[in-house]
C-alpha cells in the first residue's frame, strides 16, 4: 500500500505518515523495463545465458503464482 498506483512511484502521503523514509525503498520499476542483465556468476549457477535481460516483474498475482510454483494449470 506503499505505492501510488496513479504516479507510479512510492506514495509520499503514506510514507509520511508511517515514518518511512523513501531512501530505505529500492527505484521501482514498470513490468516490462529492462533492470540489468544476467552476469556470468549468476548464469553458471541456474544455466541461463550470459546476457539474459532482467526485467520489472509481472503483475502482483502472476508474480504470487510463480512464487507459489503454481502455473495455472489444473491436474
Amino acid at each position: 500500500m506503499l505505492l501510488d498506483l496513479e504516479a507510479r512511484e512510492w506514495s509520499e502521503e503514506s510514507l509520511v505518515a508511517l515514518e518511512i523514509l523513501c531512501d530505505w525503498l529500492p527505484r521501482t520499476h514498470e513490468g516490462p523495463e529492462v533492470t540489468g542483465e544476467i552476469s556470468r556468476e549468476v548464469a553458471e549457477a541456474t544455466g541461463l545465458g550470459v546476457g539474459t535481460p532482467v526485467v520489472g516483474g509481472g503483475g502482483d498475482q502472476a508474480a504470487q503464482a510463480v512464487g507459489v510454483g503454481r502455473s495455472g494449470r489444473r491436474s
